[in-house]
């Protein structure tokens, strides 16, 4: 009897964890536009297929390269091609107050006008945490 509620007790702290942490996904949309410094938190805009715009904070996310980019379209560090209609791949949290957190953006599609990156560089595809463009600074 004690074996059985110590089991029930073990399931319903494991499962209110789980709930405590906030639904996360991943999603597919273009950045509309971008804002933040170094000194706080940065908050990109991404529009859905379905036209939903979501907010997502991302101080803290890895930014990486897809295998779909070409070589001569990447930015180093990565996080400078976060442009607006740059189209993104976000994997993030939702934390109780409805805000997302991202821990990892994968750019699928460079914007078209963006300048070839420098040929030497063999680190295009490592991970990048580094800072916003001072022109994404709208909001």
């Amino acid at each position: 009897m004690v074996r059985r509620a110590t089991q029930i007790g073990l399931l319903l702290l494991a499962l209110a964890s789980g709930l405590h942490a906030g639904p996360s996904g991943t999603f597919l949309g273009t950045l509309v536009s971008a804002s933040g410094s170094r000194a706080e938190a940065r908050w990109i805009y991404v529009k859905g297929k379905n036209g939903v715009i979501r907010r997502v904070e991302i101080s803290t996310a890895k930014v990486a390269y897809g295998e779909g980019v070409p070589r001569e379209q990447r930015k180093q560090p990565a996080a400078a091609a976060l442009e607006p209609g740059t189209e993104i791949r976000v994997t993030a949290t939702q934390d109780n107050s409805g805000e997302w957190h991202a821990s990892r953006i994968e750019i699928t599609s460079a914007v078209d006008n963006a300048p070839p990156a420098d040929s030497d560089d063999d680190d295009a595809d490592s991970d990048s945490t580094g800072t916003l463009p001072e022109s994404l600074r709208v909001i």
